[in-house]
């Protein structure tokens, strides 16, 4: 009597095809983790950097002004973290503004960030032309042109920027969630984004009008410095509302792109 012979063994069969998670091969390499080392410790170097002038000026009072303003960011952040799981998108506050307050709202808020960050850029180097004064003026006696004061104030224009940026991105929270809070707690997606919005509001208000204490120059300075925020601000909108009329498909792209499409 013959034996059966054993079945064939049969290939596994393959495993269903699905989306892909995680990044590709080689999606990172050395410099790209040094690019994003560098660009995560610059925030610390700003901050570290502007503390001198702080404390130069305000005393034994600039510590609560760290305090505050952190308690503010940590308000801000519980709605803008709420909204970052839906807003893919690399253009980081413009982007939060676009989806939350409109397209050509956050166009305007993308020409108040160019302009805030170039500030901030230019008045660091104008920081160390104040300490470059007082030490002339140690030495020498000899007072800088007032000038070399109000550079310095591009520091503080930068900072109203990304305030500016910061208040409408939590307005955008409470815009992007007003229909549908996606089982988000109301504090959360409403209370905190209206109160650090007031917070920063309050702020922005306290700096325009106390504005010559961080320039040290003329009225005429320290307007011609306020000015380009609002005027950049509302070339954007008119930016966005041309684009609108002229490529309306492009228009629609406007803040929505998502950052992981190739």
């Amino acid at each position: 009597m013959s034996t059966p012979r054993p079945a064939p063994p049969t290939a596994a069969p393959p495993s269903p095809a699905g989306p892909r998670s995680g990044l590709a091969h080689h999606a990172i390499g050395t410099g790209e983790l040094v690019f994003f080392v560098v660009a995560a410790a610059a925030p610390l170097t700003v901050t570290a950097g502007a503390a001198p002038v702080a404390i130069g000026m305000a005393g034994p009072a600039a510590p609560l002004g760290y305090l505050l303003s952190g308690v503010l960011l940590i308000v801000f952040a519980a709605g803008f973290t709420a909204m970052s799981r839906y807003v893919r998108n690399a253009g980081a506050f413009y982007a939060y503004v676009g989806r939350g307050l409109g397209r050509a709202t956050g166009v305007g808020a993308a020409y108040v960030a160019l302009l805030s960050y170039n500030a901030i850029e230019v008045g660091l180097l104008a920081g160390l032309g104040r300490f470059a004064e007082s030490a002339l003026v140690d030495l020498t006696g000899l007072h800088l042109a007032w000038w070399v004061w109000a550079l310095a104030g591009l520091v503080a224009i930068g900072g109203l920027g990304i305030m500016l940026l910061q208040a409408l991105a939590a307005l955008a929270v409470v815009g992007f969630f007003r229909r549908d809070r996606r089982g988000l707690p109301a504090w959360r997606v409403v209370a905190a984004p209206l109160a650090a919005c007031a917070g920063l509001a309050v702020l922005l208000v306290l700096v325009c009008r106390h504005f010559a204490l961080l320039t040290n120059a003329p009225a005429g300075v320290n307007l011609a410095l306020l000015v380009p925020l609002p005027l950049v601000f509302a070339l954007g909108l008119a930016v966005a509302l041309r684009i609108r009329r002229r490529a309306p498909e492009a228009y629609d792209r406007l803040t929505t792109v998502d950052a992981e499409r190739g």
